[in-house]
């Protein structure tokens, strides 16, 4: 009996302890992809790999260009016999080749695009995590939960006054859309 007795309240006190715990918990939230298209390094990084996408596609459209030439240049042999056994090898060979290239050059230019996306984006999300983690912390805010416009939120509902993103983007000192912004 006096087990059963102590295992209920020590089971009365964790429910008390762990009631109290969550009243003190304040919960925010705020559209992370709002503030980062506002952000002017992240128009800036934009810009930056448009610049870079297109130079990569000139650069693949070279030689695209360069395997295309080479691919009519056999096909004009071709037609008109003036290969031997061997050069005909060696030009199927070298189309061959090319077109390996090209493809490795595709491949590894989206790679490059990816890593300098990549490059670019992690100073831009450490600025924002520093201003969400100044703004939690000046108000008090256990959590901070992302909401979305597009795509799945981790917020379904929250009341406005928790709703942090304008803060967010004062302490980044980005300028509030007219519109309204989450």
């Amino acid at each position: 009996m006096f087990k059963l007795k102590s295992t209920l309240l020590v089971a009365l006190i964790f429910v008390m302890v762990q009631s109290q715990a969550n009243a003190q918990m304040k919960i925010g939230h705020a559209s992370m992809e709002l503030i980062l298209a506002y952000m002017p390094e992240t128009q800036a990084m934009n810009q930056a790999l448009g610049t870079y996408k297109s130079k990569l596609e000139e650069q693949l459209q070279v030689k695209q260009n360069y395997a295309q030439n080479k691919l009519q240049e056999y096909q004009t042999k071709l037609q008109a016999n003036q290969f031997t056994g061997t050069t005909q090898q060696e030009a199927e060979l070298e189309l061959g080749k090319l077109d390996q290239e090209i493809q490795k050059f595709a491949a590894d230019s989206e790679q490059n695009l990816l890593a300098k996306r990549q490059e670019y984006l992690t100073p831009i999300t450490e600025k924002l995590q520093k201003a969400i983690d100044d703004v939690a912390n000046e108000g008090g805010y256990t959590y901070v939960m992302n909401q979305t416009n597009n795509g799945v939120s981790n917020v379904l509902f929250g009341p406005e006054e928790h709703n942090l993103t304008q803060k967010i983007m004062i302490k980044l000192g980005i300028q509030i859309p007219a519109a309204g912004g989450n």
